[in-house]
């Protein structure tokens, strides 16, 4: 009898020794994830900064073309080596005025080289990018 008590109390203290580990391992679980959330968060909001800095660039370096009316945009593709360097530009998405789509692509070439993000895992991401030139 007592030692039925004795395997009984030892597979009570097994068991919740097991559900405090297991409660454990979901609070660590948990925590992992809030922090990859969080991390999430603040690449994101690198990135849309970057992207802004980006369009700023090209703003300041952009020759408005007598055809280009209001409103008007293209989505452009740039290559950029790790220094922020361009060393491609397509229009993938023309505004329908070759001018104005040639205005961009000129405009992204004279902003190189590109304010990218100090943090290389960032800037890394903008080896290729797309982003739509609307001024």
């Amino acid at each position: 009898l007592e030692a039925k008590k004795r395997a009984e109390a030892e597979a009570k203290k097994q068991a919740a020794e097991e559900q405090s580990r297991q409660q454990q391992e979901r609070i660590a679980a948990l925590n992992e994830q809030m922090e990859a959330e969080r991390q999430q968060e603040e690449d994101d909001k690198a990135m849309r900064a970057a992207i802004r800095k980006i369009k700023e660039a090209v703003e300041r370096r952009w020759l408005k073309p007598p055809s280009a009316s209001g409103g008007m945009s293209c989505k452009i593709q740039v290559r950029t080596l790790p220094g922020g360097e361009v060393v491609d530009v397509r229009i993938i998405v023309s505004s329908g005025d070759a001018a104005f789509d040639n205005s961009a692509d000129l405009a992204v070439r004279k902003a190189s080289p590109l304010p990218l993000p100090s943090d290389a895992r960032l800037a890394g991401k903008f080896r290729s990018f797309n982003f739509e030139y609307k001024p």
